[in-house]
Parts: C-alpha cells; structure tokens; sequence
C-alpha cells in the first residue's frame, strides 16, 4: 500500500533512510505545533520486505554550489530566507 510521508530535513546536508521504490514529492518550510523547519514529503510503498536505502539530500542558500544534483524545491524560511532543496545521486 502507498502512503504519503513527512521527514524532517537539516540544512546543508542531510541523510534519510528511506523504503526501496520511495518517490520523493517536494520539500517545503513548515511551522507547527509539534515544531519548524525543513520537511520533505515522499510516496512510500509500505508493504513487508522493503529494504531501506540512504536518500541524501542538500538544503542550500541561492548562490550555493551544488554539483550533480536534482532539484527538489525552492523553500521560503519565516525570515525570507531563500533555499533550495536538492537530492545526490
């Protein structure tokens, strides 16, 4: 069964551990109750016997250096501050 679900992301770079066959959505800066920062939503197939595998991701200011990366997202912090999400091959 696929499900939709949220995971905290630092900035710079970050490592997840996420399911086999995981398809990432986008990434947004989100203020709640339970806390702030970056998150990043993702499709995961949840059924038994998925192994789980290292996604690594850069959260960076405009103007970064990124390298052989794909585009996630541009995120807004409540500051203005200005970043782009990015997953490493």
């Amino acid at each position: 069964m696929k499900r939709i679900f949220k995971y905290d992301l630092g900035f710079g770079l970050d490592s997840i551990e996420l399911l086999e066959g995981t398809e990432i959505l986008t990434a947004r800066y989100q203020k709640s109750m339970f806390g702030e920062g970056v998150k990043l939503w993702a499709v995961v197939e949840t059924c038994n016997g998925v192994k789980t595998i290292p996604h690594r991701f850069l959260t960076l200011p405009t103007g970064a250096e990124i390298g052989a990366a794909k585009y996630i997202a541009t995120i807004e912090t409540p500051d203005g501050e200005i970043y782009h999400v990015f997953q490493l091959p």
